[in-house]
C-alpha cells in the first residue's frame, strides 16, 4: 500500500527506478571487468547480479544475459499506447510514415497537401510538395487514404502511428523496414551505453533479442550492417584493438534521415 501511495505522489518514480538498475548494471559490469583483469573469479553476489551461471560438474559455461532496462523514450509513452508498441524516431522515419502520422493527428479531419508539407517541416523532416503528392498516391492506391478538393483523410483511425515527443508510436505492424532499422539502431545505441565497457557483436545481438521492448527483425547481417553505419555516422567506434563497440564519446547524436 505504501508503495502504491508514493507512485501516485510522484509520477517519474518508475523512471528513477530504471534509472538506478542502469547504474546498477553498469558498475556490475565495470566490477566484472575489473575482477577479469585481475584473473580473480567473480564473487557470487556479481554472479547473480549479472545471471552468470557458473559450470558445474565439468558442464561448459553459460552466460545468461543482463536485463537492459528500456531507453528513456520508452518511458513516457503517448496515452493511448499498448504494451506491444515501439518508437522510431520522427527523423529517422520514411516520408510515408511521417505522413501517415500527421494525417492520424488530424483526428479525422482532411488536409491539404501544402499543410502536410508544412507540418512535415516543423518536424525537421524535409519534403516538398512532389514528394508528398507521389506519397498520397502510392498511400491511395493501397487504401490507406482518402484524397479529395478538401484535403487527405486517413480511412482508418489507427492506419498510421501517434506522434508524440518527437518519436512515432504504434505496433510493429504499421512500420515499414527502414522504420524498424531505425528502431532496431536506436536499441543499439542504448544498450551499448548501458555497458560502457562495450559489447561485442554476439553480445548486442544476444542483447537485443532479450530486451522485450525491442521488436525490429533482427539477424548477425543485419546488426553488421547497422554497427557499419553506426560506425560511418560517428556514433559509434571500435573499443581499441579489441572486437568491442563502444559509443563515441563527446559526439552529437544525430539521427541517421528517412526516406527523401
Amino acid at each position: 500500500m505504501l508503495v502504491m501511495i508514493e507512485m501516485a505522489e510522484n509520477p517519474n518514480i518508475e523512471l528513477q527506478a530504471f534509472q538506478q538498475l542502469t547504474e546498477l548494471l553498469q558498475q556490475a559490469e565495470k566490477c566484472k571487468t575489473l575482477f577479469e583483469s585481475a584473473h580473480i573469479a567473480l564473487p557470487e553476489p556479481l554472479q547473480r547480479i549479472l545471471k552468470i551461471t557458473v559450470p558445474t560438474n565439468g558442464a561448459s559455461e553459460k552466460a545468461v544475459v543482463s536485463l537492459v532496462p528500456p531507453p528513456p523514450e520508452m518511458q513516457s509513452k503517448p496515452p493511448e499506447a499498448g504494451p506491444d508498441w515501439i518508437c522510431v524516431r520522427v527523423t529517422d522515419a520514411m516520408s510515408t510514415t511521417v505522413v501517415l502520422a500527421i494525417l492520424r493527428n488530424a483526428r479525422g479531419l482532411p488536409v491539404r497537401p501544402r499543410d502536410i508539407v508544412g507540418a512535415a517541416s516543423s518536424l525537421r523532416v524535409d519534403v516538398s510538395i512532389g514528394v508528398i503528392s507521389n506519397i498520397g498516391a502510392r498511400l491511395e492506391k493501397r487504401g490507406f487514404i482518402k484524397r479529395a478538393t478538401l484535403g487527405w483523410t486517413l480511412l482508418t483511425e489507427n492506419g498510421g502511428p501517434v506522434l508524440h515527443n518527437g518519436w512515432l508510436w504504434g505496433p510493429r505492424a504499421i512500420f515499414d523496414p527502414h522504420d524498424l532499422a531505425a528502431h532496431r539502431r536506436d536499441a543499439i545505441l542504448h544498450i551499448l551505453r548501458c555497458h560502457t565497457t562495450g559489447l561485442q557483436m554476439v553480445q548486442i545481438v544476444e542483447r537485443l533479442r532479450n530486451s522485450p521492448w525491442h521488436r525490429a527483425p533482427i539477424s548477425t547481417d543485419l546488426i553488421k550492417a547497422d554497427l557499419d553505419l553506426l560506425d560511418k555516422a560517428g556514433k559509434i567506434k571500435r573499443r581499441g584493438n579489441t572486437k568491442k563497440w563502444e559509443i563515441t564519446p563527446m559526439k552529437k547524436q544525430t539521427g541517421l534521415g528517412g526516406e527523401s
